[in-house]
């Protein structure tokens, strides 16, 4: 090749690259997780953390993939123990659509299709002073729907709904305690949030 062609060929690839990086595929994001029934800053209430990438545009449909991973610890009471601790670990990967509105474009639509992990452990104190340690873990199927808006070129704030299903023919253990289980074994969440694109 000559060096014109290397020249014409590094300026194509910058190009590209330039292009590439305006589109924004990857963000990450902050979330507090508010339950039902709590309300706001409620003791069940969890932060979480979350990345996607955007790997394929369809016009004004963005489709990705994104994991969330969350964080609480309770301190629950009155349950016959001298004391006792939950930590819940909750963990989301998902493939999500995001829709692009023209005339509207940093307001950003998004739905969401995955799998929910949660694996809660509790330490607990009995009355005679024994120190004791037990956990459950469980997955089951996720439904996430969003909306977020731009802030600024990168920054966006969020809002989403969560809807779990981790045990569809049982009862949730009581041991969930954070995750606000309905009778049937579906949990519903509100996540409120920031992100940076880049």
């Amino acid at each position: 090749m000559t060096m014109k062609s290397n020249i014409l060929l590094i300026m194509g690839l910058l190009a590209l690259s330039i292009s590439y990086s305006q589109e924004k595929r990857w963000s990450v994001e902050t979330n507090y997780t508010i339950v039902p029934g709590d309300g706001f800053f409620g003791e069940d209430d969890f932060i979480d953390i979350g990345v996607k990438f955007r790997f394929v545009r369809l016009g004004i449909v963005y489709l990705g993939f994104g994991i969330n991973g969350g964080f609480s610890r309770t301190d629950v009471e009155n349950t016959g123990f001298a004391s006792r601790t939950d930590d819940t670990y909750l963990i989301q990967p998902r493939v999500f659509s995001e829709l692009r509105i023209p005339g509207l474009k940093r307001l950003r639509p998004s739905l969401g299709l995955g799998a929910s992990y949660v694996n809660v452990v509790t330490d607990y104190t009995t009355q005679n002073g024994f120190d004791n340690s037990d956990s459950t873990e469980h997955i089951g199927f996720n439904l996430n729907l969003g909306i977020s808006y731009d802030i600024g070129k990168r920054f966006f704030v969020q809002a989403q709904y969560d809807f779990i299903d981790l045990t569809p023919d049982e009862d949730v253990p009581d041991t969930i305690v954070i995750l606000a289980p309905l009778e049937n074994g579906n949990i519903n969440n509100i996540r409120l949030g920031l992100g940076f694109r880049f």
